[in-house]
């Protein structure tokens, strides 16, 4: 694989780790972490520090206000590490099927990774899909490849005329071996 293709995944891969510790971190220290969160917030808007004396239940309302705004933004960061994570998994698995493609190519067997997948693709039933699909890449071309050259050959036999063993009736022989007059 070539620098161009590993480094959108390796900054991906930078982007997940950093994001992994960030998470990491929130959860070890979440109240602590709220608690200076919520003090900033009392200390720069004032009615809620009216509100601790005058109506504790608003107030209260409002720390759990304040308690939902600072969890969504730790969930953002969360779904944000999860959606990397499937991101990097698709590119490694397709870098995984270019390499056993490429590989595959690189035997010349007459075929190209190309054929086989759209073989694959539209004539193959939704069972050989699946027991095709649950293969590693490598061993998935070599199998497809198997069923490829299965198919061309079944098409090559029906495709010639069948070879007759048999031995001509002469009419002139004996009336006997007519089809008509055997019944």
């Amino acid at each position: 694989m070539d620098e161009a293709t590993q480094s959108p995944l390796n900054d991906d891969e930078a982007r997940l780790a950093v994001l992994e510790n960030e998470i990491s971190q929130a959860e070890a220290s979440l109240e602590q972490d709220f608690a200076k969160y919520a003090v900033e917030k009392i200390a720069s808007d004032e009615s809620l520090e009216e509100l601790y004396f005058e109506d504790k239940e608003e107030f209260i309302k409002q720390i759990l206000h304040l308690q939902n705004e600072f969890l969504k933004s730790l969930q953002n960061k969360v779904d944000e590490a999860n959606e990397l994570r499937g991101q990097i998994g698709q590119k490694k698995a397709f870098d995984n099927i270019q390499a056993a493609a490429d590989a595959f190519d690189t035997r010349n067997l007459g075929v190209s990774s190309d054929e086989l997948l759209d073989f694959f693709q539209k004539d193959l039933s939704p069972r050989a899909k699946a027991n095709l699909e649950s293969l590693e890449p490598s061993a998935f071309f070599e199998e497809l490849y198997k069923l490829y050259e299965g198919e061309n050959k079944t098409e090559e036999s029906e495709e010639l005329p069948q070879r007759l063993n048999a031995s001509s009736a002469s009419v002139e022989s004996g009336g006997d071996s007519l089809v008509t007059q055997r019944f």
